[in-house]
């Protein structure tokens, strides 16, 4: 059958052999066209809007006070998704180096790059955090029913930050495993701004009954730079309050007050 197959093409004119390869690649390339038009572009962050605003209002959140009202401003959501974006390059340029070894980026990576970008308190809150939406990944049965992240109950979506890793080729292989404890650690991330903002701005007040809170962009920032973890994370100058109400006067010394009426 070979044989002939081949006989066969060699009786064709040259002439004719070049018009069939030639709409052979014309239909290729068509083809090529049109998966290239389903395919949606490539965005540079693996989190939109939607994501965090879920993340924010999300009612299986650990830090729920009944006594407030959270109004989220646009310019909040904006702000998260800018300060974000810093502990991200720096997580993934870790991931590269730690991932050269077996060619691969798998939990282990993950955890030890999160241990050398955040600071202890938040390390340790982003992998408690990461380990039980692993583990409900791992003992969910319902695997080609619902998404990854619906099975791990996270708003973050995890097939963003799987493609996000791939596309940026971070390694040559990446597990599930990984991507989920990396959308689950940047989820604890958000939430743990939220929560702090929360105990800086708001005073807890029985009588009044329930506030509102409105979380803005200037009210993220505020807290942001004087968080010494945050501001670590998050890479954002850190504002002590020397330079907000100026120096207070060395130990031993009197301010004197001159009247001058």
């Amino acid at each position: 059958w070979y044989q002939r197959r081949v006989r066969a093409s060699n009786s064709l004119p040259r002439g004719l052999m070049t018009t069939t390869a030639t709409k052979r690649a014309d239909s290729a390339a068509s083809a090529g066209n049109r998966t290239e038009a389903v395919i949606h572009p490539l965005r540079q962050w693996p989190w939109r809007p939607k994501h965090i605003e879920n993340t924010l209002k999300n009612p299986n959140f650990t830090f729920c006070r009944t006594d407030i009202n959270l109004i989220v401003e646009k310019n909040a959501v904006d702000y998260i998704g800018e300060i974000l974006k810093h502990p991200l390059k720096k997580l993934s340029n870790e991931l590269k180096h730690l991932s050269v070894r077996f060619l691969r980026t798998s939990k282990s990576e993950v955890q030890t790059a999160l241990k050398l970008i955040f600071h202890d308190n938040l390390s340790i809150q982003a992998q408690n955090s990461a380990v039980h939406a692993l583990s409900l990944f791992l003992m969910s049965m319902d695997k080609y029913k619902f998404s990854k992240s619906v099975r791990c109950l996270l708003s973050f979506s995890v097939g963003h930050f799987f493609r996000w890793l791939v596309d940026h080729k971070i390694s040559k292989r990446v597990t599930d495993c990984s991507v989920v404890y990396l959308a689950a650690a940047f989820q604890c991330l958000t939430e743990e701004l939220l929560t702090r903002t929360i105990h800086t701005k708001v005073t807890a007040d029985s009588s009044k009954g329930k506030q509102d809170f409105v979380l803005s962009r200037d009210v993220l920032k505020s807290v942001v730079e004087r968080d010494p973890d945050l501001a670590r994370v998050f890479g954002v100058e850190l504002v002590r309050e020397e330079v907000v109400r100026g120096p207070s006067p060395p130990l031993g010394h009197t301010v004197l007050c001159v009247d001058t009426t």
